[in-house]
């Protein structure tokens, strides 16, 4: 039996990533959101952030303590081209590391 050494091809041009962080109550936003990435070239991950009801202020503010955990979890040690979160039919984009 013979073996060939194969040494491995790395692919250098990598899709762009983004993370989206839904709400932990929210069980269509990864639908809905793959349906509007779904022919680009995009690798797309999520991760859950703990919803408190009613949302109230102080609720939004004790969920907004936990965004930056949340985020490192996405894809830890990677750099995201932009994260998404989504409170109740309210979008919001921040762009990091462009």
């Amino acid at each position: 039996m013979y073996s060939t050494k194969i040494d491995p091809k790395y692919n250098k041009n990598q899709n762009p990533k983004i993370g989206l962080i839904a709400l932990a109550s929210d069980y269509m936003i990864e639908k809905d959101f793959i349906n509007v990435i779904k022919d680009k070239k995009i690798d797309f991950f999520v991760n859950r952030i703990e919803c408190f009801n009613p949302l109230t202020k102080e609720n939004l503010i004790k969920m907004s303590e936990k965004v930056t955990e949340v985020t490192k979890d996405i894809l830890p040690d990677e750099k995201l081209i932009a994260w998404f979160t989504v409170v109740h039919q309210v979008q919001l984009l921040l762009v990091i590391n462009l």
